[in-house]
Parts: structure tokens; C-alpha cells; sequence
């Protein structure tokens, strides 16, 4: 059997599948800093609990435990005034921006 190249036969050094992954992550400086900020929230929420004075589960309990505002007693306002300024804000500049298109584009009438 005749080769005609000598090196048909052999491999290409390869990392193992653990060293690759890790020199593609390193050589992306924005996958390390992502990697970093992700690890750092996971051990805060891990000794949150041995580092804040008070229980953070606990924490606003009476606050979460208020009825929602359509209930008897709930505050109806809390969803009212936001919504109709909403409404109000996309109403204004809906009529603005047509009134502008009629100024601008006398062919559309």
C-alpha cells in the first residue's frame, strides 16, 4: 500500500472537548465578563440569606399580602392614572403625527 502523502494517515493533535470549550470561551472577552457577573449573582443569591441583616423572603410581606385593586378595599387608582396617560400620550402623538402628514403630503387628503 502506497501512500501518497505520508500524513493521510495521521491525526491532528486535538485538545480534549473540556480544553476546547474553555480556550473559545476565554478568547471572547465578553463571554468572560458575562461568565463573571453570572457567577457573582449566583453566590450572592447563595449567602443572601447569611449576609442581609433582616430575611430578604420576608421582606415588604404586609405589602405583598395587600388585596389587588379590584378587590373590596384594593387601590383602583394604582392602574387607573397610569393607563390613561398612556392612552392619552399615544392619542396626542397619533393626532400630531397626522396632522404633520397633512402638512407635509398635500397629495393625501
Amino acid at each position: 500500500m502506497t501512500l501518497e502523502r505520508p500524513y493521510d494517515e495521521i491525526e491532528p493533535f486535538k485538545l480534549p472537548e473540556g480544553r476546547q470549550l474553555w480556550s473559545k470561551f476565554t478568547r471572547n472577552p465578553i463571554g468572560v465578563i458575562g461568565g463573571i457577573i453570572l457567577l457573582t449573582v449566583i453566590v450572592g443569591a447563595v449567602f443572601a440569606d447569611y449576609v442581609a441583616p433582616h430575611e430578604p423572603n420576608k421582606q415588604r410581606l404586609i405589602a405583598r399580602l395587600k388585596p389587588p385593586f379590584w378587590a373590596d378595599g384594593g387601590s383602583w387608582w394604582l392602574s387607573t392614572f397610569p393607563g390613561l396617560a398612556i392612552l392619552l400620550t399615544v392619542l396626542a402623538i397619533n393626532l400630531v403625527g397626522d396632522h404633520i402628514r397633512d402638512v407635509l403630503d398635500p397629495r393625501v387628503s
